[in-house]
């Protein structure tokens, strides 16, 4: 119950964390694939991309110690161990997915950017995210530290084992598929590096929207999303320049606190102490609304131990 609670308070405050339209998201270009297929309802099951990018096609994957200039790449800000201290994660980078059509939506915007597919050629990052990729939502959306989403293919398999048809990239509102990474798995503060210029650092979990039920159609499906535990990493941009798909993609720090995407998703609370006595330590830039969450947990379990004490 405890971590249900504090799940359901991080869910919540990560919902109504503010966000901002991408910077230069003037046009829609560029863009690979079909329209999506429609299932029962008229909810989109698939984007047909261009390509073997789906659960048939991933890419080859190396694995092995990252060059010495990959700790250039992740110098400032807080510190961190780096490549060359621990063994690091090369990666693939499959699709890079950005909006196709903003399309009605019965929420209270009335229009959702969900509908996100790969495109082909170099797209370039910036603080605020990819060039020419928006928000129709941008209260709920967005931001430095929701600036871009990534989902890995191994997740995206495990889904389309359960729903019984492909989740191809961009399908479930992602900028980023992945294969060979761990995203779920992936430290808070985590930095990678995408290619040769861009360098992301893990900020939260996703946090399933009733936009993204009704976009999949599924019976409960924010409910299932949530009970899975897949939820995919939200990214901060350390630095910009350009990435594309087939770019390798290097784990280039870890922190030490341990806690997860994925563990932070499930239980909080369990993660709480961690990550705050990382931020005060000056070993994780924590973002705001995680950091705000994690003291209020914190808060709340104090006040529950002193009524326990009372009324002893």
């Amino acid at each position: 119950m405890r971590g249900q609670a504090a799940r359901v308070g991080l869910h919540q405050a990560l919902r109504h964390h503010g966000g901002r339209l991408l910077g230069g998201a003037q046009r829609h270009h560029d863009v690979v694939g079909q329209a999506p297929e429609r299932g029962q309802g008229g909810a989109a099951v698939g984007v047909r991309a261009a390509g073997s990018l789906g659960c048939g096609g991933c890419w080859a994957i190396g694995h092995g110690r990252t060059s010495s200039s990959s700790s250039a790449a992740v110098s400032g800000g807080p510190s961190r161990a780096t490549a060359e201290e621990q063994d690091v994660t090369v990666a693939t980078l499959l699709a890079v997915c950005r909006v196709h059509q903003l399309l009605p939506d019965a929420g209270t915007v009335g229009t959702t950017a969900i509908d996100k597919r790969p495109v082909q050629g170099p797209v370039g990052v910036r603080p605020l995210g990819l060039y020419a990729d928006v928000q129709a939502d941008r209260k709920d959306h967005g931001g430095r530290d929701k600036a871009v989403y990534a989902y890995s293919e191994e997740s995206a398999r495990a889904w389309a084992a359960e729903l019984g048809y492909e989740v191809t990239p961009g399908l479930f509102g992602e900028n980023l598929r992945t294969a060979g990474l761990d995203v779920d798995g992936a430290l808070i503060g985590e930095r990678w590096r995408i290619g040769e210029e861009v360098v992301v650092e893990v900020t939260m979990p996703r946090t399933p929207c009733a936009t993204f039920g009704r976009r999949l159609g599924e019976q409960r499906w924010v409910r299932r999303f949530s009970a899975r535990g897949l939820p995919g990493a939200y990214l901060r941009v350390v630095t910009g320049g350009e990435l594309a798909a087939g770019d390798a993609v290097e784990v280039v720090a870890r922190p030490a606190h341990g806690v997860s995407v994925a563990g932070l998703f499930a239980d909080p609370a369990a993660g709480a102490a961690a990550l705050l006595a990382a931020r005060d330590a000056g070993d994780l830039d924590l973002a705001p609304v995680v950091g705000e969450m994690a003291e209020q947990v914190l808060a709340v379990q104090a006040a529950r131990g002193s009524t326990a004490t009372r009324t002893r």
